[in-house]
């Protein structure tokens, strides 16, 4: 299975240019089977991640998975998935 791992979206991280529709899309259009959506500080919602995968067109076949970039203390940055919550920057390991 070939998936992104570390996709921000122009939603939700200001590094990004790319709406998230378009991200899905262009993956698929690449042949991936999914992509993990990485955002500065967010965790997209289920119902965001569902309305998402109805905008861009794609089945339950394609894996969209939510995670964040958080900001560390003291550790710099760490990528989350499967945390339940936004988890606010400066958090300690």
């Amino acid at each position: 299975m070939l998936i992104e791992l570390h996709a921000h979206t122009s939603r939700h991280s200001r590094c990004s240019g790319i709406e998230p529709t378009e991200l899905i899309r262009r993956a698929v259009l690449k042949k991936l089977q999914g992509v993990v959506i990485v955002e500065h500080h967010y965790l997209w919602s289920d119902d965001e991640i569902s309305e998402l995968r109805k905008e861009a067109g794609v089945e339950n076949y394609f894996v969209i998975l939510k995670a964040q970039e958080v900001d560390a203390h003291g550790t710099g940055h760490i990528i989350v998935i499967g945390a339940d919550e936004t988890i606010p920057q400066g958090t300690s390991l």
